[in-house]
């Protein structure tokens, strides 16, 4: 979605031909996608169809600068750039019956508030809740796997050549997920954070895993959430919790180096699922993060935030 203002669909089966050239247009804009995707599946009937979205991207974010969300057109910071409840909307309007995956080439976009906002647009994610470097995914290898009937069956060997491809450097993570658990996976959330209100003020998320590694912009934006819900109940995840979070992250892996700080990452608490967790601090972006996370990401009022805003917003 790293697009100038000149849209065009490419045929890319041997010499690639322009199938379709558009008028100078902002890529990102929702009636844009929906038009440019719509006209991608006329032009090539299929049974069913996967999605893959290559840019910057920061998660579940606002757009505003020096943030990113998902893709982007005018520039590294442009405020050109797809709300996850807009391409969400997208995605729903343009294919119905659900796409097959939604594949994420684009940085910190593995959390439940991306997968939930998901959950009735595509059966399968595959994303990274660390930042993605900048070669992207391994195509090569993964692209076979991609074009298979039973996707389900190959998550795995593409996670797995993603992490193989990312060892040399020493850094990375991938998860696939299966969106259809993620209303499930919600409610145990939920039921986790009802049971638990009292805790949910002594747990120090200094203490807990962060994915907003590559800057301090983005420090926050997500935590591990097997980590928290273990934090919460006093040291240990209900076992009902970790059954449903088996089967909404099908397979993740991550690989890194021991001597680099920056992506370095703790096994131990490492589960492939981030999620946010609101604040009462005042600085300018968790305010803007916190107010945005009420009034437009669903995952606020699923997973059982928004029953206890009273502790956690005090």
């Amino acid at each position: 979605m790293m697009a100038d203002k000149n849209t065009s669909i490419y045929d890319l089966i041997g010499i690639g031909n322009i199938r379709k050239k558009y008028p100078p247009q902002t890529s990102t804009e929702k009636t844009v996608m929906q038009t440019v995707i719509g006209d991608m599946m006329s032009a090539y009937p299929s049974e069913s169809y996967g999605i893959i979205f290559g840019s910057h991207g920061s998660g579940w974010l606002p757009t505003i600068t020096g943030t990113r969300s998902i893709g982007q057109d005018g520039g590294r910071y442009s405020s050109d750039t797809a709300l996850i409840p807009e391409l969400a909307e997208v995605l729903r309007t343009v294919n119905p019956q659900k796409f097959d995956f939604v594949l994420f080439d684009a940085c910190m976009m593995g959390c439940a508030e991306v997968y939930y906002e998901l959950k009735d647009a595509a059966r399968y994610c595959i994303a990274s809740v660390l930042d993605i470097p900048a070669a992207g995914f391994p195509y090569a290898s993964v692209m076979p796997y991609l074009y298979e009937n039973a996707i389900k069956d190959y998550l795995e060997p593409i996670c797995k050549d993603y992490i193989d491809y990312y060892n040399y450097i020493g850094w990375g993570t991938i998860s696939a997920v299966d969106c259809n658990q993620m209303e499930g996976l919600a409610e145990a959330v939920r039921s986790v954070i009802l049971s638990n209100q009292d805790s949910l003020k002594n747990v120090d998320t200094a203490d807990l895993q962060q994915y907003g590694k590559g800057s301090s912009s983005f420090k926050g934006y997500a935590y591990d959430m097997l980590q928290f819900i273990g934090k919460l109940c006093g040291g240990m995840a209900p076992d009902d919790f970790t059954q449903q979070l088996k089967k909404t992250v099908i397979y993740t892996d991550y690989t890194h180096d021991p001597t680099s700080s920056l992506y370095r990452i703790d096994g131990d608490n490492y589960s492939g699922m981030g999620m946010y967790i609101p604040n009462s601090f005042t600085t300018p972006k968790y305010l803007l993060w916190n107010n945005y996370f009420k009034s437009s990401i669903a995952w606020y009022h699923a997973s059982g935030w928004a029953e206890t805003e009273s502790i956690w917003g005090n």
